[in-house]
């Protein structure tokens, strides 16, 4: 009797310990059905980006996590700037060129678990993180390394080499699909935003960014400005020269206006000849500084025309400025106050001769005249 009792204790214990590990098991796959499921509902790179570092972070609760993308010709980078984004700005996210990632993973390429290394690993996690263990997972898509992602702990059991990775690889492979999909989506997109002649972003674009950039400088309290460029007696370098030398002419104002550009600034074309740029975090003084400078890169350059003649240009650019403290008006109408008084300056400038920059506040009791030849 004795026996059948010590038997029965025995697996009553086995049984609950059973049903521990299977309630535990039901956990980890739902938290990890639920990492999944935030993954594949972002709508963007950089809201993709945000889930797989911010996000996973805090869904694994560890102590650290690096995401490594494989971007050798800064495509990834570009699409963040498009969005507004400094992708150096991004915490525990690094972009390097695909051979620099394929050395750091080793071969073969899979997901492993393990101590950290001072000399192994110091790319991924200083030594100031105190990181004890690792799990390293690559993101791969049809034999193309994309990345990998690193999931750091203090502690030296978390992520010990003899666990299973099953639930590791499998996000893994769903990281990889959403950000080769995500790729494709940005590329998609960015053809349809971007000016094909220039390259520079178009009209359509410029009116998403325009808003988000003055809801930010409302919520950081401060200021954003703007600047409309026009390019000089336009119309008759394409009635002299055609219509190959204008487009020529406009490649060369995009070069130059991109040149100065910050990170965080967008320059679009907005029509034409006229091209509009959004300085956030600028003051107009900075901008009429800015402004400046564009204007005697454009009048110190020479353009080669196909037959051998050379040709310069000269531009006119209007500046105008938010400043805080903001008023309750909706980003959207604020945003058209500023591209409105940037482009009343613009022909002030014309007024005044061309070749110039002028700035709205400068206007205070001007009537502005329009309909002025470019």
């Amino acid at each position: 009797m004795t026996d059948l009792a010590e038997e029965n204790r025995k697996l009553r214990t086995r049984l609950r310990r059973l049903t521990e590990t299977a309630r535990h098991n039901e956990a980890v796959f739902r938290r990890s059905l639920a990492r999944e499921e935030a993954l594949l509902a972002a709508d963007d790179l950089p809201a993709l980006i945000e889930a797989l570092s911010v996000g996973l972070k805090d869904a694994f609760a560890v102590d650290g996590l690096t995401l490594t993308l494989a971007d050798s010709r800064r495509e990834l980078r570009g699409f963040l700037l498009f969005h507004g984004i400094d992708p150096g700005a991004l915490p525990g996210v690094r972009f390097l060129e695909a051979q620099a990632v394929a050395r750091e993973l080793g071969e073969p390429i899979r997901t492993r678990l393990g101590a950290w290394h001072p000399h192994r690993h110091a790319h991924i996690f200083p030594a100031s993180a105190r990181i004890a263990s690792l799990a390293t997972l690559p993101l791969a898509r049809h034999g193309s390394l994309l990345g990998y992602l690193s999931l750091g702990s203090r502690d030296p059991r978390r992520f010990d080499f003899h666990l299973a990775v099953d639930f590791l690889d499998r996000l893994g492979q769903i990281a990889a699909l959403c950000m080769e999909n995500a790729v494709q989506r940005e590329r998609l997109r960015l053809h349809s935003l971007t000016d094909v002649l220039t390259g520079l972003p178009n009209r359509r674009h410029l009116e998403e960014r325009l808003q988000q950039e003055v809801a930010r400088a409302m919520r950081e309290e401060r200021p954003l400005s703007g600047l409309f460029v026009d390019a000089d007696h336009f119309k008759a370098i394409n009635d002299r020269y055609g219509h190959p030398a204008g487009d020529q002419a406009l490649r060369l104002l995009a070069e130059c206006i991109r040149s100065e550009l910050r990170t965080s600034d967008l320059a679009a074309r907005y029509g034409g000849e006229e091209f509009t740029l959004i300085l956030p975090g600028t003051t107009i003084a900075d901008a009429r500084a800015i402004g400046e400078r564009i204007r005697r890169r454009v009048a110190d350059a020479e353009l080669a025309l196909a037959d051998g003649q050379l040709l310069r240009l000269t531009i006119s650019l209007g500046a105008s400025t938010l400043e805080p403290p903001f008023s309750g008006d909706d980003p959207a109408v604020m945003g058209s106050r500023l591209l409105r008084q940037a482009d009343q300056a613009l022909y002030r400038a014309k007024a005044r001769g061309r070749n110039r920059v002028v700035a709205y506040p400068e206007l205070a009791g001007e009537v502005v005249a329009a309909g002025i030849s470019h």
